[in-house]
């Protein structure tokens, strides 16, 4: 019977699988990236690219952490809350609708979506 129910698994999982499309909703981090309040702002320094022994490359970056695309757990408010290490995973993820606004944004960068926008998805 486990192994029955293992085997179907094995074959159902897949498929269930393909019913989801994973999307990244990052945002590079560079010099125009927002940062909140007074936080030091993005640096990258190229350290080394290049021969040393076979090949080697090297580079080192500063940011704040409240910049950019992030999370902020519960603990950044509350000293009793989560830090981000003790969300359960499945707490971070969830359904959701994927509305593309990138024509809208090409013509406008500073574009704010509207409800237009989500009915006529």
């Amino acid at each position: 019977m486990v192994i029955a129910v293992l085997l179907l698994t094995c074959l159902a999982l897949p498929r269930a699988l393909a019913l989801y499309k994973p999307q990244d909703l990052s945002h590079c981090y560079d010099n125009t990236t927002l940062y909140w309040g007074l936080s030091t702002p993005f640096s990258f320094t190229k350290v080394v690219t290049g021969p040393l022994d076979d090949w080697y490359a090297a580079n080192e970056f500063q940011t704040a952490e409240h910049g950019g695309t992030h999370l902020d757990a519960p603990y950044h408010f509350n000293p009793n809350g989560w830090q981000v290490g003790d969300i359960p995973l499945h707490r971070l993820i969830g359904r959701a609708m994927l509305v593309d606004l990138r024509e809208k944004a090409s013509i406008d960068p500073d574009y704010l979506a509207t409800a237009e926008d989500f009915e006529g998805w």
